[in-house]
Parts: structure tokens; sequence; C-alpha cells
């Protein structure tokens, strides 16, 4: 049984977070830019810097807020995460005068504009670093896999005999960390994917 769930946007929905909370399994999902989120999002930036944003590493602020959406049968904790955008601009207006937000990209009472992410967490991790870093691992180790399965050809082997195709995949497993080992020699501490590290080579 996992101990701890985490996983992007696709995954921040009632029966995910139901499923996951009657079985006491902790989950960090993040939300998609629902109305519900772009309403606190809007609430917060309003409040600017009273709105009591911590470091949560990596460039980013955040704060903890309840919120219950539309199609979830209760209120649930989420972490609210900002960072100042990079472009320190107002994003462009679509036709009619809204405003285009990529990555929720809002200004705040401060006058600077910052990029927002969401989560929902039900882990008993109150440090609000902590839970933005589990986040932030899942990432990297998706990284991983997208980068096994279409650079590596893991998705092209599939067959009914199962030996067989475990046994390619361990095969090619092994040659990626081959591979990876034998760039890390002149690309340092730095992952370099197969797509650019083959032809560099």
């Amino acid at each position: 049984m996992p101990t701890l769930l985490r996983g992007d946007i696709a995954h921040g929905n009632e029966e995910m977070l139901a499923g996951a909370e009657q079985r006491g399994v902790a989950y960090v999902f993040k939300l998609r830019q629902a109305k519900g989120v772009v309403k606190l999002i809007e609430k917060l930036a309003r409040r600017g810097d009273k709105a009591g944003w911590a470091e949560a590493g990596q460039g980013w602020e955040g704060v903890e807020e309840e919120l219950q959406l539309q199609g979830w049968s209760r209120k649930r904790r989420v972490i609210v995460l900002r960072r100042k955008s990079l472009h320190r601009r107002a994003p462009e207006q679509k036709a009619g005068g809204q405003l285009a937000l990529p990555g929720m990209v809002i200004e705040h009472k401060d006058g600077d504009w910052y990029e927002h992410a969401v989560l929902v967490a039900n882990s008993e991790q109150r440090d609000l670093l902590a839970v933005a870093q589990v986040y932030r691992d899942e990432g990297d180790a998706e990284n991983m896999f997208d980068e096994l399965k279409n650079q590596w050809g893991w998705t092209g082997f599939s067959m009914a005999d199962l030996k067989r195709s475990q046994l390619m995949a361990r095969m090619v497993a092994l040659i990626f960390n081959r591979w990876s080992i034998f760039t890390r020699m002149a690309t340092g501490s730095r992952h370099g994917e197969a797509i650019t590290t083959r032809p560099l080579f």
C-alpha cells in the first residue's frame, strides 16, 4: 500500500481524493485553474503580503488555505504557491478585454506580477517548504519515466509474453542507467536527456 500519492492536475478530483482519505493515504496533487481556484488566488493577491506568505523553496512562497471546489464533498487543505513572474509585465489581453493568464499570472497588491500553483494536500506535514518540495520531486521522477517511454522505447516492445516484455524493459533500463552515468562524466551533476546528449556526444 502506498504511503503517499502525488500527481498533477488530472488527479485532484473527488474520486481520487476521497479514495485516498478512506484508505488513510496521504496525498499531494496540483489543482486545475478552476473557477474556485482562480477566485482564491485573486483574493490572496488583493491581500498582498498580509496573506502571510512563507518561504516554499526555489523562489516560491506559499500560504495555507481551505477550499471546497464544485464536485468536492467537503473543504480541503490547499497550499497556494506564488513566485515573481520572470516577465514582470501585465499579461496580454484577449478579445473582449479578458486577461490571458498563463500559469495564473496575477498582479498582487504590492504591484508585482506573480505566477501561481495550487496544491491540495492531506499530509500531516505542516511545513510548506516540505510539502512544496514533495510535489516538485514528483515532477523529477515523472520526467525520467517520460524519457524512458519516449526516447528509449519503453512503450515500443510490449507483447503478450510477460517474460519477454520484462526482459526488454530491464535491458532498456540498464542501458539508460549506464548512458546517464557516462554522460554525467561530461555534464557534471546536471541530467541530460537522450534527445540532447546523443547528438552532443
